[in-house]
């Protein structure tokens, strides 16, 4: 039983290994992702089918409003930081895994806090715009990828860094 009981350990460890290796390697591709760019020309709406058979028309083409700068700018802007968030996120979550494997004790689950991730994504050299952070846990924890609870102060207002980060169930 107990060689049994190792070898399931050992396949566990492989496969969290084989996990942490593809988000590292999800993190690195992800970088190398240039900005989608907004379309700069206005498109046709697409053919319309009258009832009588063989007959198509084109529809009339319909323009939206001209993009000037501001509205472009504005998009690119918006496209640039979804990627920057997407890649934020998936950076956060390879050192949530990280903390979890190097803090999980035999047969129990993994834990870290946000203050420990706030300061190895700095350490890494990763910008974090303000409230990011809080707003990548809230969906991670929203999504049910990790559970555990912010601590608040007397006001019910959030503490900076307190946040317990504790390895849900199904992930054993």
């Amino acid at each position: 039983m107990q060689g049994r009981i190792d070898s399931l350990e050992r396949q566990l460890e492989e496969a969290a290994e084989r996990d942490r290796e593809n988000r590292r390697i999800i993190v690195a591709l992800t970088s190398r992702i240039p900005a989608i760019e907004a379309p700069q020309e206005a498109r046709e709406s697409p053919q319309t089918v009258e009832e009588g058979p063989e007959r198509a028309e084109r529809a009339p083409l319909r323009y939206g409003r001209v993009s000037g700068e501001r509205t472009k700018a504005v998009v690119e802007e918006s496209v640039r930081e979804r990627a920057i968030g997407m890649e934020l996120k998936t950076k956060i979550l390879a050192l949530i895994e990280e903390g979890w494997d190097r803090n999980r004790p035999p047969g129990g689950v993994g834990t870290t806090d946000s203050a420990t991730i706030y300061t190895r994504l700095l350490a890494e050299g990763v910008d974090v715009p303000p409230g990011a952070m809080a707003r990548i846990l809230e969906e991670l924890s929203a999504e049910g990828q990790i559970t555990g609870a912010q601590a608040l102060d007397r006001e019910d207002k959030q503490l900076h860094g307190a946040r317990a980060i504790i390895e849900p169930e199904w992930r054993l």
